[in-house]
């Protein structure tokens, strides 16, 4: 998480999560909600931005000092920081369009910023290096800003806000119980990662901490992604539902859904975890192959209990869902320290570690939900999640006692494919390829 990540996170105040929930629960049958929310949102996100920009001029020399070791970057820190209402207003409209569910607009508005952006870089790197990355990725947020006004204009999605009304203080408390808990929760998960960089570095040195990093940037940015995604398309549609047979079953159908995507890329990454280190990095890196078996399985264990934990927030049990995630980040750090001081010193328990914390959070996930909400996982959900085990272990055997598993990786996972899918699935699937070849 770089610094900007953090300003924006910490000034948006997890209101952007808020307004996903409220405007997915209330756009279908009161606009006048929608409006109220909308208006009083944006007015509190315009407030605490620009609090923000002032906070991060006035700090800025300290923050310099503090991030970078000296106070040569403070004019860099007065400049992010100058953009921040841009890249919170973004946020704040992206979480708007999820919650009316308008998803075919937020994939087009994510393509169009992304191609224009980069082709704003590529430019600006060819010709100032090092410095022209750094005022594209500054101007980035404003071009973003312009792209989403434009196209929410004229699409007609674009509310107005009426000055002279005054803070809907209620609407802003409910919102802000949501925005509190976030902030908490992410900002323990960053802690928890600090921590474990200090624990790596006071063991293994500054190399090893770069091998952890490296894996960690993996689970951060590429498996991370799909957890973001899917939620923009589950909070608001759980948002909508009134009853907990319907939560159920739109739980298990992400179950399922998670499970078919996430099998197949942990067996590849498990199978084939040399060849991206050198890939994505250098063969420097070659240690760390260990480390991916783990935090892969780890990332396994994530989805699961991502799966179990999906209604907290939309039906608003807020006290579990910080609950178990701080209890998830302390035993990370706990495990970790745990290892090192009773067996003989290893990187690798850095992805134990990882993998045994979520372990025992889909437990804890999985036993409050049906506790709460009587949630039961369908038979062929229970006999997708024994094939997947069956095929996991399967591979992550061969793969660690030979060059087997190079070959048998695909077969393995068609068998899989074929063993876990019901009749219906296959004829969807049957269907779709055929008109595919038409």
């Amino acid at each position: 998480m770089n610094f900007s990540t953090i300003v924006i996170s910490l000034f948006s105040l997890g209101i952007p999560l808020g307004v996903m929930k409220f405007i997915a629960e209330y756009h279908k049958d009161n606009h006048s909600e929608v409006m109220k929310i909308y208006e009083n949102c944006a007015k509190l996100i315009i407030l605490a931005s620009i609090t923000g920009l002032i906070l991060i001029g006035f700090f800025s020399k300290y923050l310099s000092l503090f991030l970078l070791n000296q106070t040569n970057y403070q004019q860099y820190i007065i400049l992010i920081g100058s953009f921040l209402p841009f890249s919170i207003l973004v946020l704040f409209w992206d979480s708007y369009l999820k919650g009316l569910k308008a998803i075919n607009l937020v994939v087009m508005l994510s393509i169009i910023t992304m191609i224009i952006n980069i082709l704003f870089l590529i430019p600006f790197v060819i010709e100032f290096n090092i410095e022209g990355a750094l005022i594209a990725s500054i101007v980035g947020p404003v071009i973003s800003f312009g792209i989403y006004y434009v196209i929410l204009k004229r699409k007609h999605l674009l509310l107005k806000l009426n000055i002279k009304n005054k803070l809907d203080f209620q609407i802003i408390f409910k919102i802000l119980k949501i925005g509190i808990a976030f902030l908490i929760v992410s900002f323990s998960q960053l802690f928890a990662v600090l921590i474990i960089r200090k624990i790596t570095i006071d063991n293994f040195n500054v190399y090893g901490n770069g091998i952890y990093q490296s894996v960690l940037m993996i689970s951060l940015n590429y498996f991370g992604f799909i957890f973001v995604t899917l939620s923009s398309y589950s909070v608001p549609k759980i948002s909508e539902m009134k009853t907990n047979v319907e939560i159920v079953n739109e739980m298990n159908v992400n179950l399922r859904f998670i499970l078919f995507l996430m099998v197949p890329m942990i067996c590849l990454v498990i199978v084939f975890r040399q060849f991206i280190i050198v890939m994505l990095f250098t063969r420097d890196f070659m240690p760390g192959d260990k480390l991916y078996i783990y935090q892969t399985l780890g990332e396994l264990l994530r989805a699961v209990s991502w799966v179990f934990a999906l209604w907290y927030v939309p039906k608003l049990h807020l006290k579990a869902f910080v609950f178990f995630d701080l209890l998830l980040n302390f035993n990370y750090i706990f495990i970790y320290i745990i290892l090192l001081k009773l067996l003989p010193s290893s990187l690798v328990y850095v992805s134990v570690s990882y993998m045994a914390a979520y372990f025992i959070h889909v437990i804890l996930n999985f036993l409050y939900s049906k506790y709460k909400i009587k949630f039961s996982i369908t038979g062929n959900n229970i006999k997708l999640i024994c094939i997947s085990i069956v095929t996991v272990l399967l591979i992550l055997v061969l793969s660690i006692n030979g060059n087997f598993a190079y070959y048998l990786v695909l077969p393995f996972l068609l068998i899989w494919l074929y063993l876990s899918m019901d009749r219906q699935e296959v004829i969807s699937i049957k269907d779709s390829f055929k008109d595919l070849i038409k």
